[in-house]
């Protein structure tokens, strides 16, 4: 282990950060690659910038990449709140920090990491040949109260969680093979393999299961018993995150899933976390996450292809770098 790994997970130890960046859950995830991390240290030697990052395996090219079951990537920074400090000031360390962070990446062909809503500024990505799009989740704030969420849901919505609670019984189950029993039909319709595995969704299920951070819901029909829908949820000391979901295509129309969301939606608001439905840029599945009556707030996907041929090969693959 290098240095700056077993400093970062002595520092995990003190802080509460994001699940995504915790040192357990990229042990989890990472396993078909490593993980490392960048670090700032202050003029006292702490710590005041993490950067985790994913190198998967490969024979000939070195890239970082998002790891598995994960939305989101660092930054993390910490400023000294120090009493009457001008904005520019903190502006200058912010950007200081940002910059000595993406100074240590390893060189690589591609980059390719999607930050935390909360991160706002990519200047000094920019600043170094990195590129950005825009992308967008949807997010419920904790402790609104059931009638207030119920009350902002769009009307076909409410229809659909009508016909669902007439139709299924919703269960709480520590199966992830059943849950992905669901998870892999939802692909299976489209042609495609499912986005993860069922031995990397034991790994990580298994990691989140010790450390108390997963559930798993499921949709059982009211009369025959069988499977409409699964939704698994993993989170940390702020936030839910409604990481991966699968429904039967042949059962879709019971709107089970959507009862899912709901059910979780009342779980973890009321135990004062914020739900976020780590959203897509599928038109149809986005039209779905906004009938919730959620905060649409941005995130960045910052990318780079190493130099000119990268780039131009990525070009020929039809890929953005």
């Amino acid at each position: 282990m290098n240095d700056n790994k077993h400093k970062y997970i002595e520092f995990c130890k003190e802080q509460a950060l994001p699940l995504h960046m915790q040192p357990w859950w990229l042990d989890a995830v990472c396993v078909e690659g490593h993980w490392g991390v960048a670090l700032s240290f202050d003029g006292l030697g702490h710590i005041n910038g993490v950067l985790p990052y994913y190198m998967p395996d490969s024979f000939w090219l070195r890239t970082i990449r998002m790891p598995p079951f994960s939305d989101y990537a660092g930054i993390w920074l910490r400023i000294s709140d120090t009493p009457g400090m001008k904005p520019e000031r903190c502006y200058d360390i912010e950007m200081r920090i940002i910059s000595a962070l993406c100074d240590q990446l390893p060189r690589v062909a591609f980059y390719d990491q999607s930050l935390f809503p909360d991160f706002d500024n990519w200047l000094p990505f920019y600043w170094q040949g990195y590129r950005q799009t825009t992308r967008y989740t949807y997010v419920l704030p904790p402790g609104a109260g059931k009638e207030v969420l119920y009350g902002s849901f769009r009307s076909s919505l409410k229809k659909d969680l009508r016909k669902a609670e007439s139709r299924v019984v919703i269960t709480q189950s520590d199966s992830p093979e059943d849950f992905y029993r669901v998870y892999e039909r939802s692909f299976a319709k489209q042609n495609m393999a499912p986005a993860q595995s069922l031995q990397n969704l034991l790994r990580m299920d298994a990691a989140a299961a010790a450390h108390h951070c997963r559930r798993i819901y499921l949709a059982r029909d009211g009369e025959n018993g069988a499977l409409h829908a699964g939704l698994y949820v993993v989170w940390d000391d702020h936030q839910a995150y409604l990481l991966l979901s699968g429904a039967d295509p042949a059962l879709r129309a019971s709107g089970a899933l959507f009862l899912l969301q709901w059910q979780a939606i009342q779980d973890f608001t009321t135990k004062g976390l914020q739900v976020d439905f780590c959203g897509s840029v599928l038109p149809k599945v986005e039209n779905a996450l906004r009938a919730f009556g959620a905060e649409r707030k941005e995130y960045y996907r910052i990318y780079k292809a190493g130099n000119r041929f990268w780039r131009l090969l990525a070009l020929l693959l039809n890929k953005d770098y």
